[in-house]
């Protein structure tokens, strides 16, 4: 399900002031956080379960930088924050160094052996503008992302 934010506006976005957009999704998945942790760090992997993504290179390691391509378009994005089984975060920077946009993936694995999944994308600036303009395609294709990964972690290994 989406979360709705406090700061008004749909279900799964949040304008948490000006020139900042949040989106904001969860889902419990039916599988250990281990096997959802793989599938989140496995780059050469992505094309096989989102739709929206044809390849990533790079290696998903903290520090590390890595290109992702959706259709004709590639963005850049830095490996920031890497937690095994627990937490990850990505930001994707302008052209001057600034932080456009940031996000960061938790786990949670309950004992019954499913997982809580938190994905947070939180833009801003020239970014969130953009986003704000295309707020229900933005939303469908985060919504998109989550359901995706949940299908394919509840259905391999």
């Amino acid at each position: 399900m989406c979360a709705r934010r406090e700061g008004g506006g749909r279900p799964g976005l949040e304008a948490r002031s000006e020139g900042v957009v949040e989106f904001d999704v969860e889902r419990k998945i039916a599988a250990p956080a281990d096997r959802i942790w793989r599938i989140l760090t496995d780059a050469a992997g992505y094309a096989d379960w989102d739709n929206g993504i044809v390849r990533i290179e790079g290696e998903i390691e903290e520090g590390a930088t890595v290109r992702i391509w959706a259709d004709d378009e590639a963005t850049t994005i830095r490996i920031v924050d890497l937690a095994r089984n627990e937490r990850m975060t990505w930001q994707r920077r302008g052209r001057l160094g600034r932080t456009i946009g940031t996000r960061t993936f938790e786990l949670q694995e309950r004992p019954d052996g499913t997982t809580d999944v938190r994905i947070q994308d939180v833009a801003t600036g020239k970014a969130a503008r953009q986003r704000s303009e295309r707020e229900a395609d933005a939303r469908a294709t985060f919504v998109a992302f989550a359901d995706a990964l949940k299908r394919h972690a509840e259905s391999t290994f």
